[in-house]
C-alpha cells in the first residue's frame, strides 16, 4: 500500500518490484507485435501507482513514463538525478579512478586465468545469489558484495580489490548496495 510507512516500503521492496514491472510492461509494449494496448496499459497504471507513493512526490515529478526512472531516486528520492556527472563531483567515482590500475590488474587475472577453475567461471559458479535479467550467452556478472554480503570467492581472487572496496561507506553501510562485474559476450548487446 502507498500508505506504508517509507522503511517498511523499502524493506519489502515495494519500489524496485513496482518499478520493474512498470519498465517491463513498458518495454513489452513497444517490442511486442501483439498485445500492445494491454502492456503500454498495465504500465501506465504502474508507473501511475508510483507517483501517488508520498516519497516518490518530487522525483515522480519527472516521470513521463516508466523509463523516465531512475532507480537511485527509489531509494534517495530527493537527490539530484543526471544522467552524466562530472567525475570528479562524485567521491566515489574519484576513488574508482584513482584505484583503476589495481581493479584492471586484478580482474585480467581473473579473465586470462590459465585454468577455468582459477578464474571468472570458478568465481561465478561459486556464488549462487547473483540476480540477472540477461538472457544466457548476452550477459553475465559475478558478484563483489550484495546486501552487505561479501563474495568471499571473489575476495580471494580479488584481494586488493575488496580491501579497497571495502574502505568505502557507500559499499559497506548501505543495505542496498549490489556491486558486481559484468562480463558481456561476443556478438551480445
Amino acid at each position: 500500500s502507498r500508505d506504508l510507512p517509507s522503511d517498511h516500503w523499502l524493506y519489502l521492496a515495494c519500489d524496485v518490484r513496482f518499478g520493474h514491472a512498470a519498465m517491463l510492461y513498458t518495454w513489452l509494449a513497444q517490442s511486442e507485435g501483439r498485445g500492445y494496448n494491454e502492456f503500454h496499459e498495465q504500465g501506465q497504471q504502474l508507473l501511475s501507482y508510483l507517483k501517488t507513493v508520498p516519497r516518490f512526490a518530487e522525483a515522480a515529478k519527472t516521470w513521463t513514463s516508466a523509463f523516465d526512472i531512475n532507480f537511485n531516486q527509489f531509494r534517495y528520492p530527493d537527490i539530484i538525478s543526471k544522467p552524466i556527472w562530472n567525475a570528479s563531483k562524485v567521491p566515489l567515482a574519484v576513488f574508482l579512478e584513482e584505484h583503476y590500475a589495481t581493479f584492471r590488474a586484478e580482474l585480467e587475472a581473473i579473465i586470462n586465468a590459465g585454468d577455468v577453475e582459477d578464474g571468472y567461471e570458478a568465481i561465478r559458479r561459486a556464488d549462487v545469489s547473483v540476480e540477472s535479467l540477461s538472457t544466457p550467452g548476452g550477459w553475465d556478472a559475478i558478484r563483489i558484495v550484495r546486501y552487505g554480503d561479501w563474495n568471499e570467492a571473489f575476495c580471494t581472487f580479488a584481494p586488493k580489490t575488496c580491501a579497497l572496496l571495502r574502505t568505502r561507506k557507500e559499499l559497506v553501510n548501505c543495505p542496498y548496495v549490489n556491486t558486481n562485474y559484468y562480463k558481456l559476450f561476443p556478438g551480445a548487446h
